[in-house]
């Protein structure tokens, strides 16, 4: 059977702002990127879901559907919060003094007069044209794993380069998830494009159009796993939100069917590094200080979660001393007070990507519980999780 999948990053708290749209068409063996959509203010968000609707749809929005308390925040948000607020996932609070006409709420409205229904837990069979809030933060780290958020929202326009580049990274894994995005050439047009140009306002929008790809995903992965792998938080009543349950909570729970078996291999993850692997290269000049001391025939650069660089180069001694380039970057790092990795790249002179050693991995992992998260280079378009590095650590 196949199914659309609808995702939309609203703009509900500001009427000025744009809003994010991605439509997926699938099945059970994968699902498709068919349109992807930076919504004007003025354009109608059910208008463009009306346009792509069938009788099969998920459609899930990132924003309050269902708002009843006068102040304070809804249920469901307290009870995300408490789940996921250590790994920086909290919520904002919606209540009625602060969003009195909410759009989201108006759309979800809206949509139940196109025939669909709130995602209901007693329903097993997920036919027909289902509406779910969403909070895509939770959602990542939930989906991922992932011990904080994402840092791609706010900050420095370098900042957020650098979170949009970790997520896209983690979007281009989900060609090996299950179920499977589908590595189109639209969808790998937009996990490559080029991020050094574009200024604030460009970046505002490839951030909304990512967003809305992964609420797309969200609803691809409620209708494939269903209530094996999802949970609800809060009530229609009173407000909910729809997220896949923790890794960490599934990993004892046998799947149904081998049909269903969770891929354990290594995930690449693609994007584009080719300026990292630059700026590295550039430092790999070959130093010989005496006949006993030689250093700088591999190179490191880092980016910390902050988005800055350290870079640094290795130092050998005939005496048995020295260290890799990544000690040294990381002793840069720790000089400004920083110990979260988000991306690290180590080059020779020959400009060759070479894998971190034994040694760096348990390193960078024992420097913060975080770097756990952080993605080694390993190509020009490919990078790893360091988790992967260390799957028994």
């Amino acid at each position: 059977m196949t199914a659309t999948f609808i995702g939309i990053d609203l703009a509900w708290k500001s009427a000025r702002n744009p809003s994010g749209a991605a439509v997926l068409t699938g099945d059970r063996s994968g699902a498709r990127l068919k349109e992807l959509a930076t919504l004007p203010p003025e354009a109608s968000v059910a208008h463009f879901i009306s346009r792509h609707v069938t009788d099969n749809t998920v459609v899930t929005i990132d924003g309050p559907l269902v708002i009843v308390n006068e102040t304070g925040q809804r249920p469901c948000e307290i009870e995300v919060s408490k789940r996921y607020s250590s790994r920086d996932a909290g919520c904002y609070p919606s209540n009625l003094q602060l969003l009195p006409n909410a759009s989201s709420v108006a759309l979800a409205a809206e949509l139940e007069t196109q025939g669909f229904t709130h995602v209901d837990r007693a329903r097993s069979e997920h036919k027909g044209r289902i509406m779910a809030e969403v909070y895509p933060h939770a959602g990542m780290v939930a989906l991922w794993d992932l011990a904080k958020t994402i840092k791609y929202k706010r900050g420095s326009p370098a900042l957020k380069r650098s979170g949009l580049q970790q997520f896209r990274a983690r979007l281009a894994s989900l060609y090996q998830a299950e179920p499977p995005l589908v590595a189109t050439e639209k969808l790998q047009e937009l996990l490559n494009h080029n991020l050094d140009g574009p200024g604030r306002s460009d970046l505002k929008s490839h951030e909304d159009r990512l967003d809305a790809l992964f609420c797309a995903y969200l609803a691809y992965y409620f209708w494939y796993w269903g209530w094996e792998r999802n949970e609800l938080f809060g009530d229609v009543h009173t407000g909910y939100i729809l997220n896949p349950i923790l890794r960490e909570a599934t990993t004892h729970v046998a799947p149904s069917s081998p049909k269903r078996t969770v891929n354990r291999q290594p995930l690449e993850h693609e994007g584009d590094y080719t300026q990292l692997i630059k700026s590295a290269h550039q430092l790999a000049r070959p130093i010989k200080t005496s006949e006993d001391c030689s250093a700088g025939s591999v190179a490191s650069v880092i980016v910390s979660r902050s988005g800055k660089e350290y870079s640094g180069v290795c130092l050998d001694f005939s005496c048995s001393l020295g260290f890799c380039a990544e000690h040294a970057a990381i002793a840069e790092m720790l000089k400004a007070h920083e110990s979260e990795i988000a991306t690290v790249v180590a080059v020779d002179e020959r400009g060759t990507v070479l894998p971190p050693c034994g040694r760096c991995r348990e390193m960078m992992w024992q420097l913060n519980p975080s770097n756990r998260n952080a993605l080694v280079v390993l190509g020009p378009h490919q990078a790893i999780p360091l988790n992967v590095l260390l799957p028994h650590r």
